[in-house]
């Protein structure tokens, strides 16, 4: 099986520092309602254009609920771009199309999430938004990756990482090296991918950012790879001790998967089997139909090495079922061929 490293948005945005922030979250909801007293109090005085206000808050308050309640975040953003279209106000605008890729592209629906990332890309081109720019690129070659067009996600990630250097930002910078990275471990080009993560995690521990959780993670699955296992379960719980202390569901989700994809490999099923099942929970919470059915793949491939075949097809066909219907060609090909295989050890 192919391991895709890039259904990790994953993680990628829990690098930008997106993971929910409940005191945030309280504290951008009271904020909101103190707008809206501090509105109504002014009457007639209140301009159109001070709901750009609320729309940013509206924004923000989307982005805090990314890695955890899609639902939520969905509502905040359609909000944000019901108001900033009534006002006029384009960075709401493109803020808002933002959010809405970033949320099609965790439920997998690919097409989808480039449109609305091409929308905030135009936008932030029209008012010459640099880092708006950055962003929708950065956002764009994520979906590229996703569906294996690497080539063209390394051209968007450079084209990021170009305008970053520009400004001096080093958080920026360090997630466009961590994409790269991605790419280039997509493609199985390991040198590659570990010379771009040795440099972002130069630019995360310089800034003190917990961005190191995703380079920890694949770090650990170039160790997998090559079948250095204790070397990937250090470096995997590195990344999930990380992960729950900042409280980045996605991220801890996807470790889960990982460690037991190692321990599967090692022949410790009990262990295996625990944590893929812990991931898979933690992902039916927050609604990541992707994340759901690679891990339904990873249930599968634990039972077919303990050659318990039929607990392996029930897993696999709900994980198909679920590829099917988000239109991840690429997991519905892996998992085609994982049952072609447990069908013919079945006939054996």
């Amino acid at each position: 099986m192919k391991k895709r490293t890039l259904f990790l948005t994953i993680i990628l945005l829990s690098i930008k520092a997106y993971s929910q922030d409940q005191k945030k979250i309280d504290f951008l909801e009271n904020k909101l309602i103190r707008f809206e007293a501090d509105k109504k109090t002014k009457g007639y005085k209140a301009t159109p254009l001070i709901d750009s206000t609320k729309a940013l808050i509206l924004s923000a308050l989307s982005k805090e609920y990314w890695n955890s309640n899609l639902d939520k975040s969905l509502n905040y953003a359609q909000q944000c771009l019901l108001l900033s279209e009534k006002i006029g106000f384009k960075v709401g605008i493109g803020s808002a199309y933002n959010n809405m890729g970033m949320i099609s592209m965790n439920k997998g629906n690919y097409e989808e999430a480039l449109k609305y990332h091409q929308k905030s890309l135009n936008i932030s081109k029209e008012i010459n938004n640099k880092d708006g720019i950055a962003t929708s690129k950065h956002n764009i070659g994520i979906v590229f990756n996703h569906q294996g067009k690497f080539t063209e996600a390394i051209n968007n990630y450079k084209q990021a990482l170009i305008i970053e250097e520009e400004s001096g930002d080093s958080l920026s910078i360090a997630y466009s090296y961590t994409c790269i990275g991605v790419a280039y471990m997509d493609e199985e080009n390991y040198n590659e991918a570990l010379n771009n993560y040795l440099k972002a995690k130069i630019f995360y521990e310089a800034i003190g950012d917990k961005g190191t959780a995703f380079i920890y993670n694949n770090i650990g699955m170039i160790y997998q790879k090559q079948n250095k296992y204790d070397e990937a379960l250090t470096s995997f719980f590195s990344s999930l001790k990380i992960s729950e202390e900042i409280g980045d569901k996605r991220m801890v989700s996807y470790t889960y998967n990982n460690i037991a994809e190692v321990y599967s490999a090692q022949g410790n099923y009990p262990e295996a089997l625990k944590n893929c099942l812990q991931s898979l929970k933690i992902k039916e919470e927050i609604g990541d139909k992707y994340g759901i059915a690679y891990s339904d793949n990873t249930m599968g491939m634990i039972y077919k090495n303990q050659k318990k075949y039929e607990d392996a097809l029930k897993y696999e066909q709900k994980g198909l079922s679920l590829a099917k219907e988000i239109g991840s060609k690429d997991l519905e090909k892996d998992i085609n061929k994982n049952i072609e295989e447990i069908n013919s050890l079945m006939k054996k």
